[in-house]
């Protein structure tokens, strides 16, 4: 099911479809506690109606599209939208990126800790370009690559208690003749310490010795 929305965006997203104390929402809220919420069920599209659906402002996806032709067709539900401003007033904006484990569960299932080494969440880029898959190109390059040719992504560094959260935080970047895997090229573990993408190899980044008067040098164990 589909709705298109334009100027009355907000009106229609404010009147409740089905209001109601929703206990699935409890392990996701901040608080704990469970709230009255509204459930939209089907897919919801914002913007002009005479372009494709959902091309200049907000797509929210339900459910997998498979087959569709449209440059949207990632596969999983999602939220696309045009832009996007955080902002406020005497106030830090957040973003958060969560994950809870265990990997491959059922979205009905409880939230259980995440082990050590797994990725948290990343923030990545794509370009459109060409594909094995289709003439017309792609998001995804079609061999063995997601076609993305940058992220920033965060990883937890040790085990994830309720007094220790260490985490680590990388750059990555695709390398020419590559079908948009990123590569780590630059990381910061728990610790602070640097670590570099190095012949071939990721190298932590050492404080070495005097570098001069007043000064001292970093260096890259081989």
């Amino acid at each position: 099911m589909e709705r298109v929305i334009t100027s009355t965006l907000f009106f229609f997203l404010a009147t409740p479809v089905m209001a109601q104390q929703d206990p699935r929402l409890t392990p996701f809220l901040p608080s704990g506690d469970t709230t009255p919420s509204t459930v939209l069920n089907g897919h919801v599209l914002g913007g002009d109606p005479t372009v494709w659906p959902g091309a200049p402002d907000l797509f929210f996806r339900s459910k997998d599209w498979g087959g569709s032709t449209l440059p949207l067709d990632d596969g999983t539900p999602k939220l696309y939208v045009r832009s996007l401003v955080l902002t406020d007033k005497g106030d830090a904006v957040d973003l958060a990126i969560r994950r809870a484990g265990p990997d491959n569960s059922p979205k009905s299932g409880a939230p259980k800790v995440v082990h050590p080494g797994v990725n948290l969440g990343q923030i990545y880029w794509q370009a459109w370009g060409g594909s094995s898959l289709s003439p017309r190109g792609y998001w995804k390059a079609g061999k063995g690559g997601n076609g993305r040719v940058a992220s920033i992504y965060a990883r937890a560094d040790g085990p994830q208690t309720a007094v220790s959260r260490p985490g680590k935080i990388c750059l990555a970047t695709t390398p020419s003749g590559k079908g948009g895997s990123p590569v780590e090229r630059f990381c910061i573990d728990n610790e602070g310490t640097p670590v570099l993408y190095l012949d071939g190899k990721l190298r932590r980044v050492e404080l070495g010795g005097d570098c001069g008067k007043g000064y001292s040098c970093l260096r890259v164990k081989k």
